[in-house]
């Protein structure tokens, strides 16, 4: 459609409606001066639809608008009613002055569209700023970080801080009237809702995910804009729905909703940075962490009060985007960006046992696939170096033209090195998939490094596992004690005497909780607790304590307590208990028979990987 001038007698140049503008495109696009926009941006009309619904007679009572500018939006009402014809009844001159203005295609809800909605190009000079500012907060200009400082901004538009902050506050006056920017908003609110806290990389994927646009660095460039946009927004409401806190260059947003509000969101915001400041203390010491060690490491921050558990994997992405200079893989591996070729083998090499012949391209792709941000590998006969500086039992076999594993027979049964002969294990089979191997070798060395080290640890296992677990264990640990089995021989020698005969504790013990003789029983039961723990103390090494159901019945799991303190205070050769207690599933602390189990940290339980039980890192795994 060609552009439509105007002859009106006010005007100093004709005004043209720019080619491919709708009812919702926004005053910006116009070739309309910046004190016209201005204006009509105080009287809330952002859009040509609007502008075509504005009674021209309250233009006399705009404040500071002189003769020039009114003349100026005369003319463009009228050449944009010739244009569009007189509007729908329902937008109308008579419509609600706070009505949305309509939105785009409905057809293209691809967050380019939306974008290039908010921030079109100026159509005349002293817009310019503003148009510019609005495609860098949008996500339109690459290379420039919609999440940029006032300060960055100003220096990209050659102004001043404070007007950057009189632009700011322009745009997000015009973009709170945009129903789609409403919608995005409502979008971020139901994320951090069941969030709470997360990175702006976290939130914009989240974005990026469900819209139609293709994966690329542009669309995810357009993503974090247009959340900036939505926090701008946002941020002018008397009850926002989340708060923003910058951290070294990165960008935590924290919901404002539900019961915590305000309160909740300052703690959620300092909850992310001592997650943070616990990252940085593993990533200074340690070029790959494995995904328990970065688990645990995590649950040792507190979280808020008020605040619902979190997810792994979450926590472990949002430490990721704080962290300078780290990344997170699809293990929950947290890693260096720009991981050296070696520490990337080296953390990779079980991932190699038994494995089929592999070229050096397909060793690199391994690489890569593993920690995409780490720096690729060598080519040969570099590599050749590089895997056995990281331990890795790969050898060049110039005939296959191909690295080969010792350990790789072509039917798929694993014949071991002398190494790993103690094992004594084979497989009918192709060896457990890598990340299997992974999962249980990082749970069994956190065994031995517990055995090493002591202290109390609690172990989770569901009830059909229990007699695997068991013998699991009992290979690591000094010696194993049937908890149960202690308590009852240490009521039988208190009730060897007839006082009380044993009969009548056994019957006060079926009748169950309740009266003097339930209160009689516990205090029987607790001073064979005395008896046992002082057995426990004469025990050397690593305990490994099973049948623990009593506890729980006698409500005795205080004695839990008392044992870490035991083994805090180092005087016996006890050097660490192990308790290994049933749970039908993962809960957010151990669980005896309903009842919490009292630990003091995530870093005094954890849930046995199935992995380990079936017994993977000792069928595929290579010495360390």
């Amino acid at each position: 459609t060609p552009s439509t001038p105007s002859n009106h007698p006010e005007a100093d140049d004709d005004f043209a409606v720019p080619d491919g503008a709708t009812l919702a495109s926004p005053l910006l696009s116009l070739p309309l001066t910046k004190r016209a926009v201005s204006a009509l941006e105080a009287a809330d009309v952002v859009t040509i639809e609007q502008l075509l619904a504005f009674p021209l007679m309250r233009l006399s009572s705009l404040t500071g608008v002189g003769a020039k500018t009114r003349g100026e939006i005369r003319e463009a009402f009228d050449v944009l009613s010739t244009r569009f014809g007189p509007l729908p009844a329902s937008t109308g001159a008579d419509q609600d002055d706070n009505s949305q203005p309509a939105g785009p295609d409905p057809a293209d809800n691809s967050l380019a569209a939306l974008a290039a909605l908010i921030a079109p190009a100026a159509s005349t000079k002293d817009l310019q700023s503003r148009a510019q500012l609005a495609r860098i907060l949008t996500g339109l200009e690459p290379g420039r970080d919609p999440w940029a400082s006032q300060g960055e901004l100003a220096e990209w538009l050659d102004v001043t801080p404070g007007r950057v902050s009189q632009l700011v506050t322009a745009l997000r006056q015009a973009w709170s009237k945009v129903a789609r920017i409403t919608e995005l908003r409502d979008v971020v609110r139901n994320d951090l809702r069941q969030l709470q806290v997360a990175s702006a990389p976290q939130l914009s994927s989240r974005l990026l995910t469900s819209a139609p646009d293709a994966p690329g660095e542009s669309s995810t460039l357009l993503a974090s804009g247009l959340l900036r946009v939505a926090t701008l927004t946002e941020e002018q409401l008397s009850e926002p729905g989340w708060i923003v806190r910058r951290r070294k260059g990165s960008v935590v947003l924290s919901t404002m909703q539900g019961d915590g509000g305000a309160d909740l969101a300052q703690e959620l915001a300092a909850y992310a940075s001592a997650l943070d400041t616990a990252t940085e203390a593993l990533i200074a010491r340690h070029d790959v962490i494995g995904r328990r060690e970065l688990v645990d490491a995590l649950r040792t921050v507190t979280p808020p009060s008020g605040a619902q558990p979190f997810t792994d994997s979450h926590l472990a992405d949002l430490v990721a985007d704080l962290c300078d200079g780290a990344a997170v893989n699809a293990r929950l591996e947290l890693y260096r960006v720009g991981l050296a070729p070696i520490p990337a083998l080296r953390a990779a090499r079980r991932s190699f046992v038994s494995s089929e012949p592999m070229t050096a391209d397909a060793i690199g792709k391994k690489i890569a696939a593993r920690f995409p941000a780490a720096n690729g590998l060598p080519g040969r006969p570099q590599l050749d170096n590089a895997l056995a500086d990281a331990d890795v039992d790969l050898k060049w076999d110039a005939s296959a033209k191909a690295y080969v594993s010792p350990q790789y027979t072509p039917h798929g049964t694993s014949a071991y090195s002398a190494s790993l002969s103690r094992y004594n294990t084979t497989t009918s089979g192709p060896p457990p998939p890598a990340i299997e191997i992974d999962n249980a070798a990082e749970f069994e060395d956190r065994l031995v490094k517990a055995r090493t080290s002591g202290g109390l640890l609690i172990l989770v296992q569901a009830s059909n596992g229990l007699t695997t677990a068991e013998r699991q264990l009992a290979r690591l640990a000094t010696s194993t004690v049937n908890l149960d089995a202690w308590i009852v021989e240490e009521l039988e020698t208190l009730t060897a005497n007839g006082k009380p005969p044993w009969a009548t504790l056994a019957a006060a013990d079926a009748a169950g909780d309740g009266g003097t003789a339930w209160a009689n029983v516990q205090k029987m039961v607790d001073a064979a607790l005395v008896k046992v723990t002082a057995r426990l103390a004469a025990l050397d090494g690593t305990v490994l304590m099973t049948n623990l159901g009593l506890l729980a019945r006698y409500d005795s799991l205080d004695m839990v307590a008392k044992w870490r303190d035991l083994l805090h205070a180092g005087s016996t050769s006890l050097s660490a208990v192990w308790l290994l207690m049933p749970s039908a599933s993962a809960t957010e602390v151990p669980l005896l028979d309903g009842r919490a189990v009292p630990v003091i940290s995530r870093n005094e339980w954890s849930q046995i990987p199935a992995d380990w039980l079936r017994n993977a890192h000792r069928t595929g795994a290579v010495s360390a």
